[in-house]
């Protein structure tokens, strides 16, 4: 990758994302959860900085909220109307992702190989990428963003790379399992508790039937989210998608090529000939296998 990246700064990948998470959007400490919502669902991304300002003091204090935070919130208070009124400081946000030490970033003059390492290294989702001169937000750098780079690169990319196998990659992501019946609270709490962004939802055979993702929680609004979040997991997903989402899976022999370009939804379940999970290749991996 080295080879492909070094005239490449992070300020000359990011201008041709099209994705919505590369506008960045801040939270204020002082936004309330039904606030943070609306602001998340307006621009259709899963989580954003909490900042004071954009100072670089603000920086090193910050941390991510996503919907899953939110959610969370909603499900611990019982669906009480008050806590939509929460400030989102007092909301836990993702452990790896902010806290003391502030949030990831890189500057945006950059190699664009250092931030592929550093999201491989942090195991962060996303990057805060600063301005060289006055160190202000400009963008988050996601581990989507990579995979994209990656698809436009790809004929640049070691071949004998590209054509491994997903079973002989690098693959650090455990599947996590959920039934179709399994309550939204629970499901929720499995979520944070395997620090996920998506759980494979399987029939009563274990057999991959559908995938519950961060992005699912986009559709949470302050009207109707915690009526949605007492759902089971099947019919929080009924209701939520306008289409049944067919779970993206491959077998065991799909070549990283092929898996990269099916990481549209964020990971590929890899099932055997009955279609029971055996893996999971997710952007984390892509990350951790397309960096040296």
């Amino acid at each position: 990758m080295d080879q492909v990246t070094v005239g490449d700064a992070v300020r000359e990948v990011l201008p041709s994302q099209r994705d919505a998470e590369f506008v960045l959007m801040s939270l204020r400490p002082d936004d309330t959860l039904a606030i943070a919502l609306r602001k998340l669902q307006g621009l259709k991304i899963s989580g954003a900085p909490v900042l004071e300002d954009h100072s670089a003091r603000s920086l090193r204090s910050a941390r991510m909220v996503d919907l899953m935070d939110l959610a969370l919130a909603i499900v611990e208070s019982a669906g009480r109307p008050e806590v939509f009124n929460t400030p989102v400081r007092l909301i836990a946000g993702s452990a790896k992702e902010g806290g003391a030490a502030g949030l990831p970033f890189i500057y945006n003059d950059a190699p664009f190989v250092e931030g592929v390492r550093a999201l491989k290294q942090s195991r962060a989702r996303r990057l805060l990428v600063l301005d060289q001169a006055t160190d202000a937000p400009l963008a988050l750098l996601s581990q989507s963003s990579v995979v994209s780079w990656a698809l436009r690169h790809i004929k640049h990319l070691p071949a004998d790379l590209m054509a491994k196998p997903v079973s002989q990659l690098e693959c650090g992501s455990r599947v996590v399992t959920v039934k179709r019946d399994e309550p939204m609270p629970d499901a929720l709490r499995r979520f944070v508790g395997e620090d996920k962004s998506g759980v494979a939802v399987v029939d009563d055979r274990g057999r991959v039937v559908a995938n519950l993702s961060l992005a699912d929680l986009r559709c949470l609004t302050p009207e109707n989210a915690a009526e949605l979040l007492r759902l089971n997991v099947g019919a929080f997903l009924s209701a939520t998608q306008e289409l049944p989402k067919d779970p993206v899976t491959c077998r065991p022999s799909a070549t990283l090529t092929e898996a990269l370009h099916l990481l549209h939804s964020h990971r590929v379940y890899v099932t055997d000939e009955q279609g029971l999970p055996v893996g999971v290749f997710s952007t984390t991996d892509a990350v951790a296998n397309l960096c040296p």
